[in-house]
């Protein structure tokens, strides 16, 4: 005696079931293949630490910058202080970031730059609201400020 009904519903759940089968196969191996992927990834970071930055340059590749965002950031300041060999105000400083194709977040990024600067008194001097930055270095006209 077979039910017509019960026939249909088995018949459709093995369907079912070769697509969660062929599912299953897919995920797994895309699970490999991302693993693989990631695995290379790895390799590439962990090889290229041992490659030398002189090693590079000589065959035209540009080295890692592990510098983090702030520190480009600061270094990009420091080149045009000593560039510009003048004080120069914050906005200034960040219309020469912007046009570098450096933007700073927030609401006041002329202040975010002053608080960065304010946390690099090594290598950078306030001389006062208003007055402008100067970069702290040898061979600028700001070394005579680093006593202060």
């Amino acid at each position: 005696m077979s039910d017509p009904v019960l026939e249909k519903a088995l018949a459709r759940r093995a369907e079912i079931q070769a697509k969660l089968d062929d599912l299953d196969r897919w995920i797994e191996t895309y699970k490999e293949l991302k693993g693989e992927s990631e695995a290379k990834k790895r390799f590439e970071v962990a090889a290229s630490e041992f490659v030398s930055a002189a090693n590079m340059a000589r065959h035209g590749l540009t080295p890692p910058d592990h510098r983090s965002a702030t520190q480009k950031t600061l270094d990009t300041v420091a080149e045009i202080l000593t560039r510009e060999n003048r004080p120069m105000r914050p906005a200034e400083l960040v219309l020469r970031l912007e046009e570098l194709g450096i933007h700073l977040s927030g609401k006041n990024p002329a202040n975010n730059l002053s608080a960065m600067l304010s946390g690099a008194k090594q290598r950078f001097k306030s001389l006062g609201h208003g007055e402008g930055w100067i970069v702290l270095g040898k061979g600028t006209i700001q070394e005579l400020f680093r006593g202060d």
